[in-house]
C-alpha cells in the first residue's frame, strides 16, 4: 500500500513564442570533425519550431551555454 497521488492538473498552453520550451539530447553519434557527438534539440511549444545544436558533451554546463547563446 502506498499513499495516493494528488490530482493531475493541466499545464497552461503558452500564449506566445519562447514562453515554454522542451529540450532533449540525442546520441552519442560518431564524432564529427568539429568534435561533436551529441545533438541538443530545443522545441518551442507555441510555434513547434525545433532547433538542433551539435555539442561535444551532454551535461548541464553545455546545456546552459547553448541556451544562453541561442535564446
Amino acid at each position: 500500500r502506498h499513499k495516493s497521488y494528488g490530482f493531475l492538473h493541466p499545464i497552461e498552453s503558452p500564449s506566445g513564442p519562447f514562453q515554454m520550451i522542451g529540450m532533449d539530447y540525442s546520441g552519442p553519434f560518431p564524432i564529427t570533425s568539429q568534435g561533436n557527438k551529441y545533438v541538443l534539440a530545443i522545441t518551442d511549444y507555441f510555434t513547434k519550431w525545433v532547433i538542433a545544436i551539435p555539442t561535444e558533451k551532454q551535461n548541464a554546463q553545455t546545456t546552459a551555454e547553448v541556451l544562453h547563446e541561442h535564446y
